[in-house]
């Protein structure tokens, strides 16, 4: 009778997984219990077994719950529904699940206020079993938290998590009659009022974060002279204002944890940590920016201690800041900075004899000392990843006998010598190389069959490709799993050892190439400019090119008199010179940068008359520009630079400032013996060369032209200049 009971049992059971194959839900007996756990459902499970003790549907996508969705679900302890799209809910929806103790609806930020008063309501009338329940991140309004609130004090509830559920600041005795509670979250209540816990003597766990505090409030009672929460083992301040800790004593004498993560805290002394609690064991003090740590701060107590992201610099300073931390297990320094000319590495950690955690990630680190993890015996996990760590050095890990996993990812390695990993203590066998820019040649090929071996476990980082080669070429992004070559092929290979030859050949003659450059750079220098004059003069001379104009004239309207009486008349009637001026041979009803472009264009050479108007106008550096542009296209000393006055600073515009350092100018004087030596050499600069450059004559060759048109008065216009 009692084999066909079994039978019939097993074939139930049979049965059932069958039928919840396709199902996105997941089975689990724990003690005779059913446990069910389901992903990305869009509805209830309709096949969940009625049996149930536990149903987890967290960060599912359910907008509606029903009674008649929980209802058959008699034996059920624990509702998990968090994280969903909750809109409609029943809000008798519990009222035949009489045996529930923990519901979790937290993160349904679409239900009303209103509904879950009732629903939680409703749900203390009919449940005098509950012990948990979780109502954070809800839009609750003010008028119906004290509702809440009161009607839950019909339960025996431990834990109860109203974070960022609440708003507005809490009356005094709101939770006195809620004494059972162990375990109390709130969020989003200020200003805080502490007497609101009174009564609740056995409350070893408070959450006071994002509730805008300045510093850590007083648990005091100063009625009764004594601390409002005697049990209080565990403080959550997180996401708050706090910059300083307390400068008094405030009633934590039996604080245990403390996380004050995302403050402002700026210093930490030992006697600030000694008026806080003697008796921490545990801190995270994560993203405290710029943080100051005095030396020997924490109380020889702490036991775990994280300092995450506080852009901390450990330099010699404080190389002893955890040196009488000899009870420490876990510590976490991540995103921080160390100072890598000294040696704080190489102290930071003495001592830490009880270290089984510890964390440095994100922290560029590029050279670790050997000394850094001497007398760590009891480590077991550490993590380097994030680093710019790019050789391993086999005296790292002499002191990690109980080592069991190793966190290199994301470093510079691009290869792990063999002696290294032979150094390894026996107990290591996680490591984590990934996202490294290994280098695929026969120096690896040892680690390749430790990687494929099956002692070892390689962790990915999520991701089936995050061993590559970076180098060779030919090797460049394909999968360390797919590299092919064995050791009788590098056994064999001659030609790495002639490469290794010609590769140091090559080596060779580069550096005395680049001694010889260096030695003889004046020389090499001289003659480059040397050629490079010659072949300008050749080019100038030789050009066949017929050109409308000698010179086109770029110049400021301010400046049209000296044009007129000056320049005009010496190089057009005395020789004979044919100049373009805009004034008098542009083509109206042309669009000015044509004209421009044109001009120089069919020009031999273009004559900047450059005053401080000239270098203040848009249009004449436009000028300039173009001018500048034509030099370097065709590489001949087509542009001439005359300074009419001197150029005050703020006109001096970076291209002009260019051009004055790069090429010889003219400058006009009023004394009449300069005068004559600027005609000269502004003649010898527009004219057509006919000798060398080095051995011509001073005297310009001047030959009348016959084809050159009779000077014509030039018009004149009201205004600045005649462009726009």
């Amino acid at each position: 009778m009692a084999l066909l009971k079994n039978l019939y049992r097993y074939t139930v059971l049979i049965i059932t997984l069958f039928l919840l194959v396709d199902a996105k839900c997941t089975y689990s007996r724990r003690e005779k219990q059913l446990n069910v756990t389901c992903r990305k459902e869009s509805h209830f499970p309709a096949d969940i077994p009625p049996n149930a003790y536990s149903i987890v549907l967290d960060e599912c996508k359910i907008r509606t719950l029903q009674k008649s969705d929980v209802k058959r679900f008699t034996e059920l302890r624990i509702f998990h529904i968090a994280g969903n799209r909750l809109r409609t809910i029943d809000v008798d929806v519990f009222s035949d699940n009489r045996k529930l103790e923990v519901l979790d609806i937290s993160r349904n930020s679409q239900i009303k206020s209103n509904v879950t008063k009732t629903l939680v309501c409703n749900l203390a009338k009919m449940n005098r079993q509950m012990r948990e329940l979780y109502l954070s991140v809800l839009k609750i309004d003010k008028s119906d938290i004290s509702n809440i609130i009161r009607c839950l004090e019909n339960m025996q509830l431990t834990v109860l998590d109203l974070s960022s559920a609440t708003n507005g600041p809490l009356n005094d005795y709101t939770f006195s009659r809620m004494t059972t509670l162990q375990v109390l979250k709130l969020g989003s209540i200020y200003p805080v009022n502490l007497r609101a816990l009174y009564n609740l003597t056995l409350l070893n766990t408070l959450r006071l974060s994002d509730t805008k505090l300045n510093d850590i409030p007083s648990f005091y009672d100063e009625d009764t002279n004594t601390t409002l929460l005697p049990g209080l083992r565990v403080l959550y301040l997180d996401s708050n204002y706090i910059q300083t800790l307390p400068n008094r004593t405030v009633g934590l004498d039996n604080l245990e944890f403390i996380s004050m993560r995302s403050n402002r805290l700026r210093r930490i002394s030992s006697t600030d940590m000694s008026r806080l609690s003697t008796k921490l064991n545990t801190m995270f003090l994560n993203i405290n920016k710029n943080i100051r740590i005095e030396q020997c701060s924490f109380s020889t107590s702490v036991v775990k201690l994280e300092l995450r992201n506080c852009r901390i610099m450990f330099s010699r300073k404080v190389r002893y800041i955890f040196s009488n931390l000899t009870k420490m297990t876990g510590l976490s320094l991540s995103k921080n900075y160390f100072d890598q000319s000294s040696d704080v590495l190489g102290m930071l950690f003495r001592g830490l004899t009880n270290l089984t955690h510890l964390s440095l990630e994100d922290c560029s680190i590029k050279r670790i000392p050997d000394t850094t993890f001497k007398g760590l015996h009891n480590l077991v996990m550490l993590t380097l990843s994030g680093n710019r760590i790019s050789i391993l050095n086999a005296n790292f890990f002499n002191d990690l006998r109980s080592l069991q996993s190793l966190n290199l990812a994301g470093n510079k390695l691009t290869t792990v010598q063999k002696d290294v990993i032979a150094l390894f203590p026996p107990s290591l066998n996680v490591f984590d190389f990934s996202g490294n820019p290994f280098v695929c040649t026969c120096d690896l090929l040892w680690f390749m069959q430790l990687f494929r071996n099956d002692r070892f476990k390689f962790l990915k980082n999520g991701t089936n490709d995050a061993y590559k080669c970076y180098n060779p070429p030919e090797m460049q992004g394909r999968n360390l799993t797919s590299f092919n070559i064995t050791k009788a092929d590098c056994t064999h290979l001659s030609f790495g050892i002639k490469l290794t030859i010609i590769l140091s050949s090559v080596t060779s003659v580069v550096a005395i190439l680049t001694f010889a450059v260096y030695r003889f750079r004046w020389y090499i220098g001289y003659g480059y400019f040397l050629l490079r004059a010659k072949r300008r003069e050749a080019r100038e001379r030789s050009d066949q090119n017929q050109y409308a104009y000698d010179a086109f004239v770029a110049y400021n309207k301010s400046d049209l008199t000296w044009i007129q009486d000056k320049l005009l008349p010496l190089l057009e009637e005395n020789e004979r010179m044919r100049l373009c001026v805009h004034d008098r041979d542009w083509l109206c009803g042309r669009d000015v940068i044509d004209n421009i472009v044109q001009s120089i264009e069919s020009s031999r050479k273009t004559l900047l008359v450059v005053s401080n108007a000239f270098a203040a106008s848009q249009w004449c550096q436009l000028e300039m520009t173009l001018a500048q542009h034509r030099l370097l296209a065709e590489d001949r000393n087509a542009l001439v630079l005359v300074l009419l006055e001197g150029i005050e600073r703020r006109n001096l515009t970076p291209r002009l400032i260019l051009q004055m350092r790069q090429q010889t100018y003219l400058e006009w004087t009023d004394d009449p013996v300069g005068q004559k030596i600027f005609w000269k050499k502004l003649l010898r600069s527009l004219k057509k060369p006919s000798s060398s450059i080095l051995h011509s004559s001073p005297k310009c060759n001047q030959t009348a032209r016959d084809d050159g048109p009779k000077d014509e008065p030039i018009e004149t216009s009201s205004g600045d200049e005649t462009r726009p």
